[in-house]
């Protein structure tokens, strides 16, 4: 053996992208886009103005069907964004985006709520 064959360290493999992580980027934009297609179909409720009978109703109901999806897609990209931070040999950027948009999320559902709980009738 040659004396340099004891100082030559393992290479080792660059970290590749994580695949759960890309899925829960993407995922949590999805459910940013919907959450806020919920905001704007909500604003646009409120809105002054005559409207046939009923038509208020069905986009109120539209847009809670729209913000129960960003909730659950959300979720499903915040916990798919914390499973690929647990895998080893990958890069972590996806996952640490797909959390930090799917609290994102959380927090603007919990303030919702609160708002709609604390307003005066």
């Amino acid at each position: 053996m040659n004396q340099t064959d004891h100082n030559v360290s393992p290479v080792s493999e660059p970290k590749k992208r994580s695949l759960v992580g890309m899925a829960a980027a993407i995922l949590s934009v999805l459910g940013m886009v919907f959450f806020c297609l919920y905001l704007g179909l909500f604003a646009y409720s409120f809105q002054s103005g005559p409207r046939p009978i009923g038509a208020t109703d069905t986009l109120l109901t539209v847009s809670n069907i729209v913000f129960g999806i960003a909730i659950v897609v959300g979720l499903i990209g915040g916990a798919a964004g914390l499973f690929s931070l647990f895998q080893k040999n990958n890069k972590k950027t996806f996952g640490v985006i797909g959390i930090v948009l799917a609290a994102l999320i959380l927090c603007g559902s919990c303030g919702i709520y609160a708002w709609a709980f604390l307003t005066p009738k």
